[in-house]
C-alpha cells in the first residue's frame, strides 16, 4: 500500500494538528486549493492509515479519574503476544514496545485506584511472560 505523501498532504496534516475541527472549506482557503481537493486528500490519508481522526476526551470529565502508565518487563518471546493482549482492553488507550528499562509501556484510563488495582491483579497479572511491572499514576497531565 503506497503511503507516499507530498507537501500539500503535509500542510493539511500540520493544519489539522493545530485544530482538527477545521472544515475542508477553511483548509482549502488557507492552502489555496479547492475544498474537493482537501476532502479527496484527507479521505486518502485516512484510508491509507497516514492520519486518524479521533475524538480524544478529557478522561476526568467522562468519569475516568485515574490515568496511569504501566511499565512491563517481559520475556523476549512473549512481547508480541502481550502487546496483542493489551491492545484489546478498552482501559488501555496506548500501548507500545519500548527500548530502555521496560519492554512494554501502556497508558490506561480507569474510574478509580481500586479499579486500577483490580485491572493489574486480574488482567495484567494473568498474562504469561511478564516478569516485573511498575505502575505510575499520573498526578497531573500538562499536555495531551
Amino acid at each position: 500500500m503506497d503511503t507516499t505523501i507530498d507537501s500539500l498532504d503535509k500542510r493539511i496534516i500540520e493544519l489539522l494538528i493545530q485544530d482538527t475541527r477545521q472544515s475542508s472549506i477553511a483548509l482549502a482557503k488557507k492552502l489555496n486549493v479547492s475544498s474537493s481537493t482537501i476532502r479527496r486528500r484527507l479521505n486518502r490519508l485516512v484510508e491509507k492509515g497516514v492520519v486518524h481522526i479521533i475524538a480524544f476526551p478529557e478522561p476526568a470529565k467522562i468519569g475516568l479519574a485515574v490515568e496511569a502508565i504501566i511499565a512491563l518487563d517481559v520475556s523476549h518471546e512473549k512481547v508480541d503476544a502481550i502487546l496483542q493482549a493489551l491492545r484489546k482492553y478498552p482501559q488501555v488507550r496506548w500501548v507500545a514496545a519500548t527500548s530502555g528499562r521496560f519492554d512494554i509501556m501502556a497508558y490506561v484510563w480507569l474510574n478509580s485506584t481500586k479499579e486500577l488495582y483490580k485491572f493489574i491483579e486480574t488482567e495484567i497479572g494473568k498474562l504469561e511472560g511478564i516478569t516485573k511491572s511498575e505502575t505510575f499514576i499520573c498526578l497531573h497531565v500538562e499536555k495531551r
